[in-house]
């Protein structure tokens, strides 16, 4: 498995970044659907929604910490 940084491309379609996904989050952006229409994200083949899910967990988790 990949190292996932900060720069590492989540939705190849949209070219959405994970540096992207993180400063939407911070920015009180908490559903995969926003995400979806800010960025375009997951509108192309459809396969990143795992991967935006994920973030979106993992950044949620962090910030109950």
């Amino acid at each position: 498995m990949t190292e996932k940084t900060a720069d590492s491309l989540v939705c190849d379609c949209a070219g959405v970044r994970r540096h992207k996904i993180l400063q939407l989050i911070a920015q009180g952006v908490t559903t995969l659907e926003r995400i979806e229409d800010i960025t375009g994200a997951n509108t192309g083949c459809g396969s990143c929604d795992a991967e935006i899910q994920a973030i979106l967990d993992e950044q949620i988790e962090k910030s109950r910490q």
